[in-house]
């Protein structure tokens, strides 16, 4: 895409700034995460997060702390929340793949994706999306298994040290490229509709073939949420501030809060909206990195993305035949009168026209 038009007359009449710095990508993303939607809907996902698993964010708020203990009173046994555990990673890829789709539809188009649209293109894709991150989690698992096995038997140490070291060192970059290519994964099916074995190996390409400038895009995405979580917290601090000026009770609002799980639950969700931030905030870079590091490798540009159409219903259309067994379109809206027949007498060769 030419960033210089008219160049005929010497004029610059427009600049595309998202061709000459991709990192601009990155701060629409980050902008996008501000909106109420975003915010609102990754709260609730981390309020899910507690009552499932009984795990919540790094707070030390009384309130989140007392919802925990009675939204989620078995989240000291482990059982119980292991399954939980499972459960919510599931839902969370899921609502994953959906804010993607709709945050990619918004930063490359600006077209608004209604919700039921989304939902529909989230549980179609989600099984290659759950493929995408299963194979490095599998890598994982197998890498894990070998360590535990090697540490129940002493032999392992001094006749297998190689093998626990390889284990040891696949592991940790696995884990670091699952943590930074997951973004990436669910982007890459968001955006090209990709299946699980496509999503994965393009997320591991782009780091493998483009590892500083992946690091340098991921140093300034983590920079720009760091900046978006402060601003958020600073707001709910001084909300909470404000709101303790204002109580005239002469009591804590801890303990006027700790009798009403609906005061709970909304003074929760309050807490968690920076937490929140990032959840919206991280799908939305995960699709900027992509559309970034698939420009600078293969050159597509920003705003190619797979459009569904409702009225697309991806089959083939029955073949009609007219009279004479020629094929027709299927949606020829008027029946087509038969061809005439060929003239059995010779073609004039005087140059007469010849009726039809």
């Amino acid at each position: 895409m030419k960033t210089i038009e008219d160049l005929d007359q010497g004029t610059i009449r427009r600049i595309d700034w998202q061709e000459l710095f991709p990192g601009v990508l990155l701060f629409r993303a980050l902008t996008q995460a501000f909106r109420v939607f975003p915010i609102l809907f990754g709260s609730l996902l981390l309020v899910c997060m507690i009552a499932l698993t009984g795990k919540s964010p790094c707070t030390r708020d009384s309130a989140v702390i007392l919802f925990r203990s009675l939204v989620c009173p078995f989240y000291c046994r482990s059982p119980l929340s292991s399954a939980g555990l499972i459960l919510f990673c599931l839902v969370f890829l899921y609502f994953w793949l959906f804010l993607a789709r709709r945050g990619a539809m918004r930063l490359v188009s600006t077209e608004r994706v209604p919700l039921g649209q989304a939902f529909r293109f989230a549980s179609a894709r989600f099984v290659p999306f759950l493929i995408a991150a299963g194979i490095p989690l599998a890598g994982i698992v197998l890498c894990l298994a070998i360590l535990i096995t090697g540490g129940q038997h002493p032999s392992f140490y001094t006749a297998a040290t190689p093998v626990l070291l390889a284990a040891a060192a696949f592991m940790l970059l696995i884990g670091i490229g699952l943590a930074a290519g997951l973004p990436m994964m669910a982007a890459s099916v968001a955006v090209d509709d990709c299946d699980g074995f496509d999503a994965f190996s393009r997320a591991f390409s782009f780091m493998v073939q483009r590892p500083f400038h992946t690091l340098g895009y991921l140093v300034l995405a983590l920079l720009f949420g760091t900046a978006g979580f402060a601003l958020l917290k600073g707001g709910v601090i001084a909300v909470s501030r404000i709101i303790a000026f204002f109580n005239f009770t002469e009591e804590d609002c801890g303990y006027l809060l700790s009798n009403n799980l609906w005061s709970l639950f909304w003074w929760t969700l309050a807490v968690l909206m920076p937490y929140g931030f990032l959840v919206g905030y991280f799908c939305n870079a995960g699709v900027a990195l992509y559309l970034i590091l698939r420009k600078n490798l293969y050159g597509v540009a920003f705003d190619r993305i797979i459009h569904e159409s409702e009225e697309d219903v991806r089959r083939l259309r029955p073949i009609l035949k007219d009279e004479l067994g020629a094929p027709v379109p299927a949606d020829a809206g008027q029946p087509l009168k038969p061809a005439a027949e060929p003239s059995a007498e010779p073609a004039d060769r005087s140059g007469q026209t010849e009726e039809s």
